[in-house]
This record gives C-alpha cells, structure tokens and sequence, in this order.
C-alpha cells in the first residue's frame, strides 16, 4: 500500500506502482504515481537478437505471394494511410499520405541505396523488393534507426537492467509505436513506469508488463484485433522469453472493445 496523510501526501517505501483514487459523494478520480528504486549502475547497451528480427517480421506482413510461390513486397499504404514498404519501412510525416506511388517510389529507393544497397531498389522490371531485400531492410531499420538507440538510451539514463528477451520486446514495440515514449522521460506512458519502478525488467509485475502493453491496439483511435495480439504476444516475450506467434489461440481478445 502507499500510504496518503490527511494532507493529500502521497509516500512509499516498497518500489512499485500504485493507484491512489480520490472520492467524493458520488464522484471520484484516480492518478497512478511510482515510488522508484535507485538506479543501477553500469547499464551497457545491447544489441537485438535475431530472433526479433523474424518476430517483427511475421507481424509486419505486407507481402504479396506471386503465382509462382515466391514472396515479395509492392509499396502500399497502411491503415494510417502512410506509404509503406517491406516490412513495415514507413514514411509518417503527414504530407507524405498525399504522395503518389510514383514520389513514394522514388523516396523509398533513396532510403534503399543507403540502407542496403543500390542492387535493391525498385525499378520498372522489377517493382518490388524481394523477401531478402525486405529482411535486410528491416534489420537496417531497426540497427541504424531510433528504435535500438531509443530503448538503449532510456535504459541507460535511468539505470534500468534489462535481459536480452526484455529488450526485444521493447524494440518490436518501439518499431511498431514509434520511439518518442522512450526519448522524453517526462511523457507519461505506464509500460515504462511498471518497469521504471524496480529499474530492473525480471522485478516487473506481470499484470502491469500485459497492461502497459496491450493499452497500444489503436491505430487513427480505433482499435484493431491485429495491434492487440501483437501487444499481447510483445508481453509475453517480455515475460517468458517466448518468440512464438499466436494470434488467437493462446491470447483472447477482451470483450468489451468493439474492434474495427
């Protein structure tokens, strides 16, 4: 418990997340608050595992498979409405929704050359990246992007130990949500409170590490089957060191959101 004077002071001495809620008469507001650990020391950066790369990549999707068996990736745009390609390489500034395939093309193989290669890009022959493209694009993305640095840093910062199952499942969050939760350390966001708390991912409550996750299924403020899986399955790697996909059969949908 977390004890709350007469005053409205709030003090803890166990780390930990608490809710503290507020009555009267018939009204009432809660606010969550954190009662830290000190930091640990000497918190070196990590590196993904491959495992996550292929994580990630069954749940980007994207692909086409051609008559002949073999799987490739046309740019398209997503549920956003940003142009994407592969697996999940995404142009998000606003102004890029309004792109023609053609300005999006010529944007994505600028990033192609650099990333990967000039023998990658897309051409009028071949209008697409093949599956080996697309997986070195991803890992180009997730290596020489914010997504690795962001969670890194955040760690760093705040004396925070984290294990390398740990650290995957934030980086497929991070790819997936985007890195400014990670880059301000004043934005509120429970996942990182409920691992914050004991500055130490294995001390991290489980019903909070499912919460913190599984809060981000929305995409344009609706909510999609899709987003919840991918948060619930991110949970479990964080927890479990499980890399498996299930979608619906181990996991179900709560009841009580009406999906898109």
């Amino acid at each position: 418990k977390c004890p709350v004077t007469d005053k409205g002071v709030a003090s803890g001495v166990k780390e930990g997340l608490y809710t503290i809620t507020a009555r009267c008469g018939s009204n009432s507001s809660s606010v969550c608050i954190v009662v830290l650990k000190n930091p640990n020391s000497n918190i070196q950066p990590l590196k993904i595992s491959d495992k996550v790369a292929d994580f990630i990549a069954s749940w980007e999707g994207g692909e086409t498979i051609l008559p002949n068996g073999k799987k490739v990736f046309y740019p398209y745009k997503d549920v956003s409405g940003f142009w994407t390609l592969g697996y999940g390489h995404a142009k998000t500034a606003t102004a890029s929704k309004s792109w023609s395939e053609a300005r999006a093309i010529s944007e994505f193989n600028d990033d192609i050359e650099k990333l990967i290669g000039e023998q990658y890009i897309i051409t009028d022959d071949r209008p697409y990246l093949s599956e080996d493209a697309a997986k070195l694009l991803l890992y180009a993305d997730l290596t020489s992007g914010d997504y690795v640095k962001a969670v890194n840093n955040w760690a760093i910062r705040n004396g925070v130990k984290l294990n390398q199952v740990q650290f995957d499942a934030l980086v497929s969050f991070c790819y997936n949500i985007g890195p400014s939760l990670w880059e301000s350390d004043t934005t509120k966001f429970y996942l990182k409170s409920a691992i914050l708390a004991h500055r130490d991912g294995s001390k991290a409550v489980p019903d909070q590490i499912i919460d913190g996750f599984c809060r981000y299924h929305k995409s344009n403020g609706k909510p999609y089957k899709g987003l919840w899986y991918r948060r619930r399955n991110e949970a479990e790697l964080f927890l479990t060191g499980d890399y498996n996909i299930d979608r619906d059969n181990k996991f179900k949908l709560p009841t009580d959101i009406s999906w898109s």
